[in-house]
């Protein structure tokens, strides 16, 4: 390489505050002012840059700091993975894509070891089959255990269904891309907790002989039982502000008739983005209706329980117009009557508009009351005119929707339906 004077040198650098040689091109046009193009890289004073190669499989972090450059078989670089955090650079010729740190604190290093593979979900999955849990089980103080699921990147495609039982919450943790277009169903079952909710979260009053039972609380208070008032729970623990996963409320149980919680979801894309346009559902279970009248028995119906947990985080969060996401409250049961018994509460719906019918009753005032939906609270249950009351509806849950500071908070198109409406925070990152 021959010598530059070094007025030459000089002038260059304090033209550009660009380096030489560090700039692609194919001719002057694509140079920053004080640079040309010689060969294929922008330099000073008409100098031919040499330009050192790398080896194959190393990874640098590119000049804006959001996507990694990957050294490929010829020893050039070129584009690698976009980042939605930042890149992050932890010695020569080493980087990565920066993952998030949940704040879920028995999450907090999930992200740390990075996965492979893809995994596609759908049918029936037990959180409480060891085998299924590929990223292991995580025990929370003051909540319940967690069934990880850990992949590179993670998909429900359209038309699948995937049904979740079990007693653990369950998360689902992807590297990249996490992208449910289909349906992930962790919604109580009648008196069944969804996973990872209710015991011992359970809240209002339990049905008596004739007094309705009261809904549970969660978001907003539970609904009142009908007759002698059978009191809604209250308001309970902040599920945007948690440091644990657990879901909903159930309602307390006279003979085994109190709804059941929705259960706990979380969605987190270590490094990419968690997108959903199919349907995600927390619904609370419906109470028991009445089976006997009198004191020998339950008169008077159950109440519903809670909506659970629906946490998505990621470096990007993005809802889709044609996305349904709900933790709407189950309903109360009906009350008896002398010769017929009472119906069945209903799980919460999948509306923005309108919870959970009630269950029936044959004395009309004796119906249970609905369960809550975006922007209104639980049905209080009736009181039959044979002093029976109907249980009282239970409370939403929450839909949080978490990226980093600094990143683009998640927009929810008018045209999505969320019920309740989402909350939606910062996390920290690394």
């Amino acid at each position: 390489m021959r010598a530059l004077p070094f007025a030459m040198l000089l002038a260059g650098c304090f033209d550009s505050p660009v380096v030489p040689c560090t700039v692609e091109c194919s001719s002057d046009e694509d140079c920053p002012s004080g640079l040309a193009c010689e060969g294929t890289r922008c330099s000073v004073g008409g100098e031919v840059c040499e330009v050192e190669l790398c080896r194959a499989g190393e990874r640098r972090c590119a000049i804006d700091g959001m996507s990694v450059e990957l050294c490929d078989e010829a020893g050039a670089w070129g584009a690698g993975d976009p980042c939605a955090v930042s890149c992050v650079s932890e010695g020569t010729q080493s980087a990565r894509c920066g993952a998030l740190v949940p704040s879920i604190g028995a999450l907090a290093a999930v992200c740390e070891t990075p996965s492979a593979g893809q995994a596609t979900l759908d049918g029936m999955f037990s959180t409480d089959m060891d085998t299924a849990c590929t990223g292991g089980v995580v025990t929370q103080t003051g909540g319940p255990q967690i069934c990880i699921v850990r992949a590179q990147r993670i998909a429900v495609n359209p038309g699948g269904t995937m049904t979740v039982s079990g007693s653990r919450a369950l998360a689902l943790v992807s590297d990249l891309d996490l992208d449910v277009r289909g349906t992930i169903d962790v919604s109580a079952r009648g008196g069944v907790d969804g996973p990872g909710g209710g015991t011992p979260r359970v809240s209002g009053a339990a049905a008596k002989a004739a007094r309705g039972g009261g809904g549970a609380g969660f978001r907003t208070p539970g609904g009142d039982g009908g007759n002698a008032s059978g009191s809604g729970g209250v308001v309970g623990l902040d599920a945007s502000t948690s440091s644990i996963l657990a879901g909903g409320y159930r309602a307390p149980s006279y003979m085994d008739g109190g709804g059941g919680a929705g259960g706990a979801l979380a969605l987190i894309s270590c490094s990419g983005e968690v997108s959903v346009s199919g349907v995600l559902d927390s619904a609370g279970g419906g109470g028991l209706g009445a089976t006997l009248y009198g004191d020998v028995g339950r008169g008077a119906g159950s109440g519903g329980g809670s909506g659970g947990v629906l946490l998505l985080l990621g470096g990007r969060v993005t809802i889709d117009g044609t996305a349904g996401l709900f933790a709407n409250g189950g309903s109360g049961g009906g009350a008896t009557t002398v010769t017929t018994v009472g119906g069945s509460g209903n799980r919460g719906s999948r509306s923005t508009t309108s919870g959970a019918v009630g269950g029936a009753s044959a004395d009309l005032d004796g119906v249970g009351g609905i369960g809550g939906y975006r922007g209104a609270i639980p049905g209080g249950g009736g009181d039959a005119n044979n002093e029976s009351g109907g249980g009282g509806g239970g409370s939403v849950g929450y839909i949080v929707l978490s990226t980093p500071v600094g990143a683009l908070a998640p927009v929810v198109p008018v045209a999505a339906k969320l019920s309740p409406a989402a909350m939606i925070t910062t996390i920290g990152v690394h």
